[in-house]
């Protein structure tokens, strides 16, 4: 059976959505995403997404960016390319975060970077803030998973206006890096290389 080409734990996340696990693993199977109607890839996006961030994903990185890329040739002013991809969240509560959470776009080229800091300076020009005044922050991108520590509680992200409390995992060891003091806003929850060596990179 074609549901055969899911994990357990992946199937239990489609079923989760309500998604027919025979017609999700056709949608992955598709060969040439340009020939998938545009609703039938926003599916196979939202399904992706929910499997990437539940830990057991079907695409890696570069094949999902592939599809990201397919949508947004054909319909760049997609909603879904437009809000935050959200956070899969199976048989829990969310919370309503202290500050609305915003996701990145993606840049690979120098144009892609030009376009956005020439938005940046338009915005600003309409707010009356002259170009001079304008302050940009370089940080390492970290792969992790988006949180947003307000000095008492610790949320995941969810869909950047309601998430879990994650609290708890300061008391399983989850620490802020370099010794850093709690309350700092939004960040990305990491472990190090090192533990993952150790700890997480055998797959038995």
């Amino acid at each position: 059976m074609p549901e055969n080409l899911l994990n357990k734990q992946q199937l239990a996340i489609v079923e989760g959505l309500k998604k027919e696990p025979s017609t999700i693993v056709g949608l992955f199977s598709s060969s040439a995403e340009d020939e998938l109607a545009i609703d039938s890839l926003v599916e196979l996006l939202t399904v992706a997404n929910a499997l990437y961030r539940s830990g057991y994903p079907y695409f890696n990185d570069s094949e999902y960016d592939g599809f990201i890329a397919a949508l947004e040739k054909r319909e760049p002013g997609h909603s879904y390319l437009t809000s935050v991809e959200p956070e899969f969240l199976a048989e829990s509560k969310t919370v309503q975060l202290p500050q609305k959470m915003l996701s990145t776009d993606k840049a690979y080229s120098f144009e892609e970077i030009k376009k956005w800091t020439d938005r940046l300076v338009k915005a600003a020009n309409e707010l009356g803030i002259a170009e001079s005044e304008i302050e940009i922050r370089v940080t390492p991108k970290l792969d992790g998973y988006a949180a947003y520590d307000d000095g008492s509680k610790l949320y995941t992200r969810g869909d950047g206006f309601r998430g879990q409390d994650v609290t708890r995992a300061f008391n399983k060891g989850l620490q802020v890096a370099n010794n850093g003091a709690r309350g700092l806003g939004p960040g990305e929850i990491v472990i190090k290389k090192s533990y993952f060596d150790q700890e997480l990179s055998d797959p038995v």
